[in-house]
């Protein structure tokens, strides 16, 4: 049986990545700051497959989407989590952490004994057959709910801050393993 933990640092889909594959054996759904390094134990199967999926975003629309629930930046283990958006813009910095939580699933750990599916939202539809594949599962079925919406006024603000990261996330391959 397999066992899929959806990681991400919020507004980057992963509900619906979860629900997807509910259908192909447990689901845990989560914000952990670091990938696990070990999986607890499983009391109904020893032989249990653990398979991490971060899936991540362009920051600017998961902080419109998420972040100014102060609760959500204790789910994320947020480096201060009473941080405000508005801090985040007047200081121009990455108060929320984010970089780092992405850097934390994006970047090879020699200790790390598991593979990461790295999953970029923005490319998981046209992409969900090869990930169907590489999780070795049925077809997962996404489709698209995002509304088509204006930009939120603050988002070239948001992005001025995520500049550099945006850009990279944007370079990276939609899917990819680490």
């Amino acid at each position: 049986m397999k066992k899929f933990w959806i990681c991400s640092y919020g507004g980057c889909g992963s509900w619906m990545i979860w629900r997807a594959l509910e259908k192909y054996g447990k689901v845990v759904h989560c914000h952990y700051r670091k990938p696990l390094m070990e999986f607890p134990e499983d009391s109904d199967d020893e032989n249990m497959e653990n398979i991490i999926i971060y899936i991540y975003r362009d920051p600017a629309k998961a902080i419109l989407s998420r972040f100014r629930n102060h609760l959500h930046l204790r789910n994320i283990e947020a480096p201060d989590e009473n941080v405000t958006l508005q801090q985040v813009l007047e200081q121009n910095k990455d108060l929320y952490g984010i970089e780092e939580f992405y850097r934390n699933y994006t970047t090879k750990d020699e200790n790390r004994k598991h593979k990461i599916v790295c999953v970029k939202f923005e490319d998981v539809f046209k992409n969900q057959e090869r990930l169907s594949e590489l999780l070795d599962v049925g077809p997962l079925n996404l489709e698209n709910t995002e509304q088509k919406r204006e930009k939120d006024k603050l988002y070239p603000f948001i992005y001025n801050v995520y500049r550099e990261l945006i850009t990279e996330m944007k370079n990276n391959d939609g899917i990819f393993i680490v």
